[in-house]
């Protein structure tokens, strides 16, 4: 009997796919951004849209907030992407604004998310000279400040949706080369965490079996994000563990926090601390895992994972402003560690108490079935 998977990723519809074509044809030097605090699918999402147009003959550029992580640099192209740290930013970057006849944003649901530099200078540009504001993403509650959004919330990653949308369909034309389809899978393997969550269903395995036919070198893809980890990677990894972590086992959660001051003393560098959230989710009896990171220039950002029983989305969108999926969600957050801290055991303890005690019903009742058997 075959399985009937009650989530499946809705993908990309022949109108979607051809109403982002009309605006792709009309351009010749996009922008792309990927959000602030960029990971592997904002990343991977953009290069893979950026190599994808150059070879069409277009002129795209990428800009971004924040860094590249270490372990995303051996991705083709990372080293051209233009970064805004602070409030400062290469000189290129307002000739790309100008020189911009598309802006496309991707794994993102709202210009905000952009940065404050990045988004005010998005704004500025489009009130100087009207052009088209496009997205595709797979965050919920899209903004309506874009002409044009493919939103799939239910699929795994931004370079899942890119995947389907150029995967050679109906005798077309391939367009996932060998480095668009190691952007697209380097995406699709971090934002599922290795196909951990968020992943549950056919069709994303089915996108990456695409990619790997398309030359993707998937094992490349995990050695050079999971196991590049630097010295200084492994001494805070472990001084977490020993020294950081706090349970709430009432509560099945578990945080910790890094302040600048301890990423200093361990001479951590951008993506040092990519996956550490994860950690506490591999204690029994935890289900929610929350991380405190206190950055230069974006406040306390605020990281959030689940391992599959319990939303914690809601938790960055109600408790601190932010967003994300079910079971991986963040923010940033404006004030100090301690408050933050504060803010979250609050919520969780107003409003998860109700489902974290009908999850405890149910894992009582499944032992005592066990017990009977």
């Amino acid at each position: 009997m075959i399985k009937s998977f009650p989530k499946l990723s809705k993908l990309p519809s022949r109108e979607e796919k051809n109403r982002l074509e009309s605006f792709l044809a009309l351009s010749n030097t996009p922008l792309l951004f990927g959000h602030i605090s960029p990971d592997g699918d904002s990343i991977g999402s953009c290069l893979a849209m950026m190599h994808l147009l150059r070879a069409r003959g277009n002129k795209p550029r990428i800009a971004m907030a924040g860094h590249v992580p270490g372990t995303l640099k051996f991705l083709p192209g990372s080293d051209e992407i233009l970064l805004v740290w602070g409030e400062q930013y290469p000189k290129e970057l307002e000739e790309a604004f100008k020189q911009a006849d598309l802006f496309f944003c991707l794994d993102f649901n709202t210009p905000s998310r952009l940065g404050k530099v990045l988004n005010g200078m998005l704004h500025k540009a489009i009130n100087e000279k009207e052009r088209p504001l496009i997205a595709v993403d797979h965050h919920e509650d899209p903004s309506d400040e874009f002409n044009f959004i493919i939103s799939k919330p239910t699929a795994a990653a931004t370079c899942e949706i890119l995947t389907d949308l150029f995967r050679c369909k109906d005798g077309s034309k391939n367009e996932l080369s060998k480095v668009v389809s190691t952007a697209l899978l380097t995406g699709i393997i971090t934002d599922t965490g290795l196909f951990n969550h968020s992943s549950s269903y056919p069709e994303i395995f089915e996108a990456t079996a695409e990619l790997i036919r398309c030359e993707a070198d998937k094992t490349q893809i995990i050695n050079e994000v999971f196991h590049r980890y630097s010295k200084a990677r492994f001494n805070m990894e472990g001084y977490v563990r020993y020294k950081k972590i706090t349970v709430l086992p009432e509560l099945k959660t578990a945080y910790f926090s890094l302040s600048l001051e301890e990423q200093k003393t361990f001479e951590l560098v951008p993506g040092d601390t990519e996956g550490l959230v994860n950690i506490p989710l591999d204690m029994d009896g935890i289900e929610i895992s929350a991380f405190f990171k206190e950055t230069l220039y974006e406040g306390i950002k605020v990281s959030l994972r689940s391992k599959g029983n319990l939303v914690v989305n809601d938790i960055a969108r109600d408790g601190f402003g932010g967003g994300g999926h079910e079971f991986a969600a963040g923010a940033e957050f404006e004030g100090n560690i301690d408050q933050a801290i504060s803010q979250f055991i609050n919520y969780v303890k107003t409003h998860k108490a109700h489902e974290i005690a009908t999850l405890n019903q149910q894992i009582n009742q499944s032992v005592s079935n066990k017990l009977k058997l």
